[in-house]
């Protein structure tokens, strides 16, 4: 799974989407959207070092966690 980057991703999409929704739960619109420039850089990073996803349900879970 180390060297899946749909893996990868999706992993880190589960546990960034977690803190994103408790952040907009409290109001906290600007750490949410720290958070998900974090994710976008971990995506990023991931590209960078195994490529990028490939399944587009994956590329979809980018997309939708950018727009909460």
């Amino acid at each position: 799974g180390v060297y899946d980057p749909n893996f990868r991703v999706t992993t880190e999409y589960n546990a960034y989407k977690l803190e994103i929704e408790e952040m907009l739960s409290r109001g906290e619109n600007s750490v949410s959207d720290a958070l998900k420039q974090n994710f976008l850089d971990e995506v990023s990073s991931i590209e960078e070092a195994i490529g990028a996803p490939t399944d587009t349900t994956v590329v979809n879970l980018i997309n939708n966690l950018i727009n909460l």
